[in-house]
């Protein structure tokens, strides 16, 4: 794929991501290009782990904070558009920025968060349906 998109900052990009470490995650796109989360952009809250909240694997959704189109790179941050990862009362007190809360429709529409849910669903209606098997064999 030789196409390229250019990103602009606030934009609500995703990526597979493709490497943790200690203070940061690498996400790269089916266009190729890369971004990088920083753990101050992953959680406020310290005893949130980078390789705990985004694993080797997951599709993940993150807004854009910097974009080099030359160098198809960029910087993101992941709990900007997961507000559960944001310290409210830090927040509140050091900015007037407020966790983006109104959905957005991607290019798929929402078909990707509509297929989240029903996997997610299904997934939930096969563990209770085990549980409920293995207490009446008990």
């Amino acid at each position: 794929m030789n196409e390229k998109k250019v990103y602009k900052v606030g934009e609500v990009a995703s990526a597979k991501v493709i490497k943790t470490g200690s203070k940061f995650a690498v996400v790269m796109n089916k266009f190729k290009t890369k971004f990088v989360i920083y753990k101050n952009e992953v959680s406020d809250f310290n005893k949130n782990k980078v390789n705990e909240v985004l694993k080797v694997g997951d599709y993940i959704n993150f807004i854009v904070l910097h974009f080099d189109k030359s160098k198809n790179h960029g910087i993101g941050s992941f709990k900007q558009n997961h507000p559960n990862y944001l310290n409210k009362q830090q927040t509140k007190t050091k900015s007037k920025k407020k966790a983006p809360l109104k959905l957005q429709e991607t290019a798929n529409g929402f078909n990707n968060l509509i297929k989240h849910t029903i996997e997610s669903v299904l997934l939930d209606a096969k563990a209770l349906e085990k549980c409920h098997e293995s207490n009446q064999n008990n």
